[in-house]
């Protein structure tokens, strides 16, 4: 499963903050390819030698650069330890997701890791309110062929989800939409990530519907 955690880090020492389950390559939502990053849906918990290995890796990269603030880890798991796939010394796509999960914002705690307050007494970490609710958002690629004009019915009913706050990064009307490229953000939640991925999919399906009827 590829997945990836979103940590925080001093230059001294790192703390995972979550860890996320990637969608990849997934076709409902238009990515053409297997390897195309489409969304994130979590937190998701992982097994504890898992979770300590990751904690360690974590703690290398930000002693061994020196790295302070978020910063994320793309990894998969196989025969139960992970595989790091990518390093982002920076914040991730994954701390939207973290911050709807905790109720809170994470830029206090990048400022806190970053040693710009008058007191810095070690590495913030937000807490979970409710940890039975899982969150998600997905990348909606245009699966038509050729670039196509965003017409003004399709951008006034990507107007209403995004007030329903389903969707949000809706393009211009008028604009230009090439294929294989995003039309727009899907958000979803749920108690499980199996649930909040069924979601997204009927989301991504129902612009998917929309973009291709209004052509």
């Amino acid at each position: 499963m590829p997945a990836s955690l979103v940590a925080v880090a001093d230059g001294k020492s790192a703390k995972i903050l979550g860890c996320f389950r990637q969608i990849v390559g997934d076709t409902e939502f238009g990515a053409s390819g297997e390897f195309v990053f489409a969304g994130t849906v979590g937190p998701v918990a992982f097994a504890e030698p898992v979770c300590m290995e990751l904690e360690s890796i974590a703690r290398a990269i930000a002693t061994g650069c020196g790295l302070r603030g978020l910063f994320g880890i793309d990894f998969v798991v196989r025969d139960n330890r992970p595989v790091v796939i990518e390093i982002n010394p920076r914040p991730t796509a994954s701390c939207e997701l973290l911050e709807l999960a905790t109720q809170t914002s994470l830029l206090p705690v990048h400022v806190h890791a970053l040693g710009e307050q008058p007191k810095n007494d070690g590495l913030q970490n937000p807490e979970y309110p409710d940890r039975s609710t899982c969150f998600g958002k997905a990348y909606v690629f245009s699966a038509l062929p050729g670039s196509v004009v965003i017409p003004e019915k399709f951008q006034e009913w990507l107007i209403e989800q995004q007030c329903a706050g389903t969707v949000a990064d809706i393009p211009e009307s008028k604009s230009v939409v090439a294929s294989q490229t995003p039309i727009a953000t899907v958000y979803a939640s749920g108690p499980d990530c199996a649930r909040v991925l069924e979601l997204l999919r009927q989301r991504a399906a129902e612009i998917q519907e929309w973009f291709a009827g209004s052509q």
